[in-house]
Parts: structure tokens; C-alpha cells; sequence
């Protein structure tokens, strides 16, 4: 069903059957352990939405020049934003979450807007996405083991008797991409598309057991680790074999 207003759009592509499949497919996302899922599941995931198009909303903001994508379920929404082709902005993609999602939970609702998209041809022309603060706590707890076991952070920290850094830390793209923080979501290659961490800004460090999203992770005492930072990723059509 597809409804249609001056200046904005919006679509329902959701039918019962369709929804309810994939509230089923976000409960799996929920519930089911990341380590036994890890990108296969989110590569499921996106198979099936190309086939359904099932759960995604779709509205057009004509004063911003703005496409939203969205998928809402229990109060939380996970959101991409596209700008138009003749904005400043039309090759950066902004993501936006209201609530926290699990790794790979939020990898797999990427991969269904994200071929949304694709299918409505707004992906040609970017080239970064915008994903905002680190807020997961799965992903937070990735950033600080994958910090703890490279010998250029140790460096940084003077062995962890620095905790007063420099807000941007080149050293944090490496760490999060040499130690696959971002796994589930960087690898979608199913849509034609690999994403790579480019850039981040605002890295915040402290002692890991002040952190409230590390409390029961078996870190050695002391440890000074990035807990989050504002993440820019750059995204790029696979290579054709």
C-alpha cells in the first residue's frame, strides 16, 4: 500500500503476513547469541528483505531534502538519512538509533534499509557514512579488549599511566578496523557494497573499571580504554570479478 502527500511521501510496504515475518526476523536478531550468528545471519537477513520488502518506512522530507528509511519496533528505531542529489550533503549517509542495539542487530536492520535504498537507487553517489557515537555495549566491550591487546595503544597510554588523550586518535580507526569491531556490519558484500572505518572524532578514554559498560569484563586492572568515539565509515561498490 503506498499513500502519497505535496512535499513528502510516505509508504507502508507492510501487509500482516509480511509484518509479522518480520517481527520474527527481529526477534532472532534479539535473541539469538552474535557468536554463533555472526555475518551469516545478516547476510540472511538482507536475502530475505530483498525478496520482501517487508517492515521498512519510507518518508520524504521536502523542506530538508531528505529521504528517511526507517524500521521501528518497541519505541526503538533504527534510521538511515539520504540527502538529495543536489544537496552539500548527498554523499554522506547519516545513521541514527533511539535506542541501543546489539552488533548484530543493528548490522542486519543497516542491511535492510540499505538495500532499500538501493532498490530506490539513492546509494550510487555515497561515499561515507555518518554512524554516530559508539553506544552498543557489545561494540564498546570490542573496542576496549581489541585496545588492550595492541602494543601501539599501550604505547599511547604510556602503559596505561595516560588517561588524558587527544580527542582524535588516528590509532582508534586501526584498532577498529584491524580487530573487526564492526564485523557483522562491515561485510555486506550481499548488497554490492564494503564499508571500512575512515575516520573517528571525540574518542573519550578512562580506566575500565570506570566504565559502566565494562563492569564483568575480565580486563587487567588499570587498563586505559577508548569507550567510545563518533565513527565515520567509507563505503564503496565491490569491485566487479
Amino acid at each position: 500500500m503506498e499513500t502519497e502527500s505535496k512535499g513528502s511521501e510516505s509508504i507502508d510496504i507492510m501487509d500482516t503476513t509480511r509484518l509479522k515475518f518480520m517481527d520474527f526476523l527481529y526477534f532472532l536478531l534479539r535473541k539469538i547469541d552474535s557468536k554463533l550468528l555472526a555475518v551469516s545471519f545478516f547476510v540472511f537477513l538482507s536475502t530475505i528483505h530483498l525478496a520482501l520488502h517487508a517492515g521498512v518506512e519510507k518518508e520524504y522530507i521536502e523542506n530538508l531534502g531528505q529521504t528517511h528509511y526507517s524500521y521501528t519496533k518497541d519505541g526503538c528505531t533504527f534510521k538511515l538519512i539520504s540527502f538529495d542529489a543536489d544537496s552539500i550533503n548527498s554523499k554522506v549517509l547519516n545513521v541514527r538509533r533511539s535506542c541501543s542495539f546489539g552488533a548484530v542487530e543493528q548490522a542486519g536492520l543497516f542491511g535492510v534499509l540499505f538495500s532499500e535504498m538501493k532498490l530506490d537507487g539513492k546509494v550510487e553517489k555515497i561515499n561515507r557514512i555518518s554512524w554516530g557515537a559508539i553506544s552498543d555495549k557489545e561494540i564498546i566491550a570490542r573496542l576496549a579488549v581489541a585496545a588492550v591487546n595492541s602494543s601501539r595503544w599501550s604505547v599511547i597510554t604510556e602503559d596505561n599511566t595516560k588517561t588524558r588523550l587527544a580527542k582524535n586518535i588516528p590509532e582508534v580507526v586501526n584498532i577498529l578496523n584491524e580487530s573487526l569491531v564492526f564485523q557483522e556490519l562491515v561485510n555486506i558484500s550481499m548488497v554490492g557494497y564494503q564499508l571500512n572505518v575512515k575516520s573517528t572524532e571525540g574518542v573519550l578514554v578512562d580506566r575500565a573499571e570506570k566504565v559502566d559498560e565494562l563492569s564483568g569484563l575480565n580486563l587487567p586492572k588499570g587498563s586505559v580504554v577508548p569507550f567510545t568515539t563518533n565513527v565515520w565509515f567509507a563505503i564503496s561498490p565491490l569491485k566487479q570479478q
